[in-house]
């Protein structure tokens, strides 16, 4: 009996622990892009709108050159959709798409370019995809996972784990502690 009692709370334990794995990478130039769609699953992330921070995305990328008119040293802006996952984050057990995007700029000013890392959370809204949120990452993503609201990613070059749990009456995410 004890050992039943044992294993049963061994395999409820387990149940709780969700493996992260990496993020679906976005593939794109498959064919032509669908119809409009009717739910988040079917949203074209290759070409969506208002998903790249500046300019149209073509092929899951966008570029910007910004002052290039000039005809001297200008700012170069790329954005690129590295992945798109779905999950049920806000607990309304539709899914939610989470979409990794990376942005590299080049400034005139500067030697090196920034580069910087977000998932940005994607609902389905009266016929179209909008931003819920964006939570900041490192660069690369290397797993994502959702399980009970929280979001849990491991992302950077020293592959630190951090965790966040959506808020319904906030309609924001906050940041967790992450486990030891």
């Amino acid at each position: 009996m004890m050992r039943t009692v044992i294993a049963a709370v061994a395999l409820v334990m387990m149940a709780r622990v969700s493996v992260a794995a990496p993020p679906t990478a976005l593939v794109c130039g498959g064919g032509k892009a669908s119809a409009k769609p009717t739910a988040i699953t079917a949203v074209d992330w290759c070409s969506a709108p208002g998903v790249a921070m500046m300019g149209v995305l073509v092929d899951g990328k966008s570029e910007l050159h910004e002052y290039e008119e000039l005809g001297q040293p200008h700012d170069t802006i790329l954005t690129r959709i590295v992945s798109v996952d779905y999950a049920d984050v806000d607990g309304d057990r539709r899914p939610e798409a989470l979409v990794v995007i990376e942005q590299t700029a080049w400034f005139a000013s500067r030697n090196e370019p920034s580069v910087s890392t977000d998932v940005a959370v994607y609902e389905w809204r009266r016929g179209a995809a909008v931003r819920m949120a964006t939570l900041p990452a490192g660069s690369p993503v290397t797993a994502l996972s959702v399980r009970r609201g929280v979001v849990t990613m491991t992302s950077g070059p020293d592959r630190a784990v951090t965790r966040h749990r959506w808020s319904s009456r906030k309609r924001a995410f906050a940041a967790l502690p992450t486990a030891p």
